[in-house]
C-alpha cells in the first residue's frame, strides 16, 4: 500500500473451514439466481455481471443459481470472493463447460488489490501473493474500486496445522464497503516506505515461517507486530473500542495469536488446542467485550468442493 517497491499492493490469509459459502447450481433456459436477498444491492450487481460475462463467452454456460448459505458481508471474511466463484464454477462444472482458473478469476473481477481470495478459493491453506504492477495501478483503491489487468501471483502457499482452532469474533465495530471504503484509502494511502518494507519483513520471516513450522508463539508476535505499522496499524486505528480492546485483551494472553481481519470488525484468535480447551476462556471474553463468537473452525488446506 506504498511506493516502496517494485510492486504495488499485496496480501496474505487464511483459508478457514467455515463460515461456508454453498451455492446449488441446477439446469435452467435462463441466468437466474434465488436468494439474492441474502447479500447487498453491490453484491447482487456483481454477481449478475459476472454470469452475464461467463454466458457471453459460451451460450451454455447458463444455470438457475441458489444461494443457500453466505458468510456475512463486509466484516472481513472475503464474502464476495467466494460467492462469485462460487457462482461461476457451479455453473461452468454444471453446464460441463470449459472456463480454466485463470478465466473463472478473470470474470469475476476481484483480485484488484489482495489476490488472496481469489487464489485461496482453488487452492486453500495460507497465502501470500505479490500483488500488481505499479504501471497497472493509479493510486490505491480497494477491490471493489478497480478491475485487476492480471490476477495478483501466489508467491507462498503453506499448509494451516491441523491442530490450530480458529475463533472467529463479532465485536460491534465498523463496517467498511462502497464509498466510504474507498475514502478509506485514499485518506491512508500511500503508506510511508519504512512502514511498507516493515511489513514485508513481518510476514516473510514471521508470519510466514510461524504457519510453516507450526510456531504459535512466533504467529503471536508476528501479527502482533504487524498491526503496530503500515496499512494494518490504519485499518485497526479505525475501528471500534471494543473491537481494539478485546485484540488487546488476547494480546496479553501468551497461548494464542490473535488480529483484525481485513478493514475488521471481525477479530480472529487463533488456538492450538492440542493441549486443552480454550472455548470457556472465549465464551467469557466475549461476554466482556459485547463480541459475538460467529464460528470456531480449523484452517482449510483445500480450495473448493463439488458435492453431487
Amino acid at each position: 500500500m506504498g511506493n516502496a517497491t517494485l510492486r504495488s499492493y499485496g496480501g496474505a490469509g487464511f483459508t478457514l473451514s467455515s463460515p461456508t459459502t454453498e451455492i446449488i447450481a441446477t439446469p435452467s433456459k435462463r441466468i437466474s439466481v434465488q436468494g439474492l436477498e441474502k447479500i447487498d444491492a453491490a453484491g447482487g450487481r456483481d454477481l449478475m455481471a459476472a454470469l452475464h460475462r461467463l454466458s457471453k463467452l459460451n451460450p451454455s454456460n447458463i444455470a438457475r443459481l441458489i444461494i443457500k448459505n453466505i458468510p456475512t458481508q463486509h466484516v472481513g471474511l472475503g464474502t464476495k470472493s467466494s460467492l462469485l466463484l462460487g457462482a461461476l464454477a457451479g455453473t461452468t462444472l454444471l453446464t460441463k463447460g470449459t472456463a480454466s482458473r485463470k478465466l473463472l478469476q478473470k470474470l469475476s473481477g476481484r483480485g484488484g488489490a489482495s489476490g488472496v481470495g481469489v487464489n485461496a478459493f482453488f487452492q486453500g491453506g495460507f497465502i501470500t501473493d505479490a500483488g500488481h504492477y505499479p504501471e497497472d495501478c493509479s493510486g490505491f483503491a480497494p477491490s471493489s474500486g478497480r478491475t485487476p489487468q492480471i490476477i495478483p501471483p501466489v508467491v507462498c502457499r503453506v499448509n494451516i496445522p491441523k491442530k490450530w482452532t480458529f475463533y472467529l469474533l463479532l465485536p460491534p465495530g465498523k463496517r467498511f464497503s462502497g464509498k466510504e471504503e474507498q475514502e478509506f484509502f485514499k485518506q491512508n494511502t500511500p503508506v510511508p516506505r519504512s512502514e511498507v518494507l516493515e511489513s514485508i519483513a513481518l510476514l516473510y520471516h514471521g508470519v510466514v515461517p510461524a504457519v510453516f513450522g507450526d510456531d504459535l508463539d512466533l504467529l503471536k508476535k508476528s501479527i502482533a507486530s504487524i498491526h503496530k505499522v503500515g496499512f494494518k496499524k490504519r485499518e485497526l486505528r479505525a475501528q471500534s473500542e471494543d473491537a481494539k480492546r478485546l485484540i488487546a485483551h488476547f494480546g496479553n494472553i501468551e497461548s494464542c495469536a490473535v488480529g483484525l481481519s481485513s478493514m475488521g470488525p471481525l477479530v480472529y484468535v487463533v488456538f492450538d488446542e492440542s493441549e486443552r480447551s480454550f472455548s470457556s476462556e472465549v465464551a467469557r471474553v466475549c461476554n466482556k467485550f459485547k463480541a459475538r463468537l460467529i464460528e470456531t473452525c480449523k484452517g482449510r488446506n483445500r480450495g473448493f468442493e463439488v458435492i453431487e
